[in-house]
């Protein structure tokens, strides 16, 4: 038993998606403990291609930057996002016909978290400096690029 807490110690300290002071704070329902969180930034890695960085929690972003679904490793392209402050958003979706932008707010919640139109998402980068967003389960996965 000794042993086992041991392991599961040094696997939660050595896991990047962890918070820094090792809280499990859920982005959503799913995410559900820190042993499901590590399998799920190891599956998104994966299906990124990359390793991931947890996004730190004073990152800023401007400019605009193009945003792929990705679909189990094909990538869809989904939505628009123009940051234009420190806080706000404006998001086109590409799907349909109606391109009219919508402002939204978004913000870094702490290491590795990011909210934006009410949702929040384990956030990272990839070595290319792509963003990107998932959900607890990594059922949702979208993929950011600065133009």
């Amino acid at each position: 038993m000794l042993l086992r807490a041991i392991a599961l110690l040094i696997a939660v300290s050595s896991f990047s998606g962890c918070n820094v002071d090792n809280q499990h704070i859920p982005v959503d329902h799913k995410d559900d403990s820190v042993e499901y969180r590590t399998q799920v930034w190891d599956a998104v890695e994966q299906r990124v291609g990359s390793t991931l960085t947890p996004l730190s929690s004073d990152a800023k972003f401007d400019g605009v930057w193009d945003v792929d679904f990705d679909i189990f490793g094909n990538r869809q392209p989904m939505f628009r996002y123009n940051f234009t402050s420190e806080t706000t958003v404006e998001i086109v979706s590409l799907q349909g016909n109606d391109q009219t932008p919508q402002a939204d707010k978004y913000g870094v919640k702490r290491e590795g978290q990011m909210s934006m139109s009410g949702e929040t998402y384990h956030a990272a980068t990839t070595e290319k400096n792509e963003l990107v967003l998932f959900n607890g389960d990594s059922s949702l996965v979208l993929i950011a690029t600065k133009r």
